[in-house]
């Protein structure tokens, strides 16, 4: 039992489920050493288990005194059991792990645990606990491979949030402070932010003076273009954030809807083109990257997918691709490798779960979107990957809350 509840730590994607699964298997530990008359080994046992139990709790903690009372607890127990040299082992062993425990985050956590049981493992060999040992390396390599595993998706370094004018109810320092509270492990990249207006536009530009000094990206998200008007003074508010960031602005485009397929890709190319018209006239080329989007199905509207995109970015080669991976679990489609062109041109990820027909939920478990998982791994590490998570569908009795809990989202992604 010991081991199965080891083999759940080291699996759990929450800091606090691997301490539950401790004392679970503490508990287990404990009856062990009870029934074979190992009453000695039972306080040092005892006192690990209280200490999970302890930090379970520790995200409510506003001081570090359940650490200190641990600390105490432990150095106690090492006083009062270490008889002989060799018994000095396991208490120091208990207290480094306490440290760590406190201190490292669910990544560094299971790395520095594989590290602290090799010794472990070393002390009950030397102490003829053979079954002990066994067990010991059990965990040992199941927590190994966990690390190994958590290491794939943690490498995803560019994770963004989808921001539109719902997000703009407060001022643009104030949204930015929200942010900094919450994101305090530096989960967030950057921003995709969609607009509707002028008034929209100007607050982004507020925003986007604020962040980038913040060393935070900033991305667009574009709705449809009416004309070329339209497109003329999308670019170009595109141009200003560009010289406000000194950085690249990459516009994300839907491709344009429609009754019939051949209607749809005709009038999106003829877009295409208006746009990147306006880019080569206006050598606009510097500030900005142009990205289609992948959709998922909508009632009778013709809404392009991946596949159908492919003939638009061999029409123009300068164009991007974005995977919108939440648009193709909707409709369930399986992707296990993009084609060619579509990998070569991918710049920039949407991920999102859905309930029923409805999309931009968000992702609550890793573990329940496996198709999304094998093409985070395989392609997010490398990519700008944007959590479109619609503000309406996230948990919270409040805006303040609703924000907190969508930067929370980003663990489950990374950690």
């Amino acid at each position: 039992m010991e081991i199965f509840f080891g083999y759940l730590g080291a699996y759990s994607t929450k800091k606090r489920n691997i301490f539950i699964f401790y004392v679970l298997g503490t508990i287990f530990s404990i009856l062990m050493f009870w029934s074979v008359g190992s009453y000695a080994a039972i306080l040092p046992v005892l006192t690990t288990g209280i200490r999970y139990f302890i930090f379970i709790f520790k995200d409510k903690y506003k001081t570090e005194l359940p650490l200190i009372f641990c600390l105490i607890m432990h150095f106690i127990v090492l006083f009062i059991s270490a008889k002989t040299p060799i018994d000095i082992v396991p208490s120091a062993l208990v207290i480094i792990g306490c440290l760590i425990y406190w201190y490292l985050d669910k990544e560094k956590l299971k790395m520095a645990i594989f590290l602290i049981n090799i010794p472990w493992i070393l002390y009950y060999f030397y102490c003829g606990l053979y079954l002990t040992t066994i067990n010991a390396i059990i965990q040992t390599i199941l927590v190994g491979i966990a690390y190994l595993n958590l290491r794939r998706i943690s490498k995803m370094d560019k994770l963004s949030l989808s921001l539109n004018n719902k997000f703009f109810r407060i001022k643009p320092n104030e949204l930015l402070h929200l942010i900094q509270k919450y994101d305090k492990s530096k989960l967030i990249y950057g921003f995709e932010i969609a607009t509707e207006n002028k008034n929209d536009e100007e607050y982004v530009k507020e925003f986007t003076k604020l962040i980038c000094k913040k060393g935070y990206k900033i991305n667009l998200h574009s709705l449809p273009f009416k004309d070329q008007t339209d497109i003329e003074n999308y670019l170009s508010f595109a141009v200003e954030l560009s010289k406000i960031t000194n950085d690249k602005i990459n516009i994300v485009y839907h491709p344009v809807e429609s009754s019939n397929y051949k209607d749809s890709i005709d009038k999106t190319k003829d877009t295409i083109k208006l746009v990147f018209k306006c880019i080569e006239d206006n050598n606009y080329s510097k500030y900005i990257d142009i990205s289609i989007e992948n959709l998922n199905k909508l009632g009778n509207i013709v809404r392009l997918k991946k596949e159908d995109l492919i003939e638009i970015l061999n029409m123009e080669p300068k164009l991007k691709f974005t995977y919108d991976i939440g648009h193709e679990t909707i409709d369930n489609i399986v992707t296990n490798e993009l084609p060619q062109i579509l990998e070569e041109r991918l710049n920039n990820i949407h991920i999102h779960s859905h309930k029923e027909n409805r999309d931009h939920y968000p992702i609550e478990k890793l573990g329940n979107e496996k198709v999304l998982s094998n093409l985070l791994i395989k392609y997010g590490k490398k990519q700008n990957v944007v959590m479109e998570y619609a503000l309406d569908y996230i948990e919270g009795e409040n805006f303040e809350k609703k924000l907190e809990n969508y930067i929370n989202y980003a663990k489950i992604i990374k950690y």
